[in-house]
């Protein structure tokens, strides 16, 4: 039996999404089997996203696979299937909370904020900053606490370069904090290592949807933010799972 997280819902807290995207576009989908609701904290109405991060972050969680192009010559022939995210039948809530001229941290307490009560079961995290936010903490804590949801966090890029290079919120010990490793299982270099890291999950030339359009609809990069939803999209198949014993 296969599971795709079907019944499950996932918040991805990031540069929002290409809702035009065709792992998403749900105008070609049908609503029913892939619910997406999408709400900004930047201010910024007239765009869903700010950068593809976020994109890539939730096609890796729960993309629909879709037509791309293998060339740029983009002749029909060389379109092929790319493959889905881990769990596409997750429903899927997007809160865009980094934007160009945002304050960043204030949009992401908010988007955390709204969160509550939204019967979401797991959020991926792929943002964070060194320096400790008690407003930040709070919210996820309540999150956690009332909610019962299950925050993902990316460590961070900053491999060794510092004596605890792990971001916050994944340095929170009440979150699952996610390394990267390469194709080998070997950490990858910019990934922190140690007993802070709760699971290492692929974080180097991850492919995944993309935005821009001279990428054909794909892209390929690395950083723990790529690993993070990989696991997030993990655990929505063990609670589809759970949910069916």
């Amino acid at each position: 039996q296969f599971y795709t997280g079907q019944g499950m819902t996932l918040a991805v807290v990031d540069t929002g999404i290409d809702l035009s995207h065709p792992a998403f576009n749900i105008e070609v989908r049908d609503i029913s089997a892939f619910n997406i609701e999408f709400k900004d904290f930047t201010g910024d109405i007239l765009k869903t996203e700010s950068d593809d991060h976020g994109t890539l972050c939730a096609g890796i969680a729960c993309g629909k696979s879709f037509k791309y192009y293998l060339y740029p010559n983009k002749e029909e022939k060389d379109r092929d299937d790319f493959p889905p995210g881990v769990a596409p039948n997750t429903n899927l809530v997007i809160c865009k909370a980094l934007g160009d001229n945002t304050n960043n941290i204030n949009a992401v307490v908010k988007a955390l904020q709204w969160l509550r009560g939204k019967n979401v079961d797991v959020v991926s995290f792929s943002l964070g900053t060194l320096n400790f936010n008690a407003d930040i903490a709070q919210a996820i804590t309540e999150l956690i606490v009332y909610d019962k949801v299950t925050v993902v966090c990316a460590a961070s890029n900053e491999g060794h370069r510092y004596s605890q290079p792990i971001c916050f919120p994944a340095r929170f010990g009440h979150v699952l904090c996610i390394g990267s490793h390469g194709p080998h299982g070997k950490p990858s270099a910019f990934s922190p290592v140690g007993q802070d890291i709760d699971f290492l999950a692929p974080g180097e030339g991850v492919a995944g949807p993309s935005s821009s359009i001279y990428n054909h609809h794909v892209r390929v990069d690395s950083g723990t933010s790529y690993a993070a939803p990989a696991v997030a999209g993990l655990i929505c198949l063990i609670f589809e799972l759970i949910t069916q014993r």
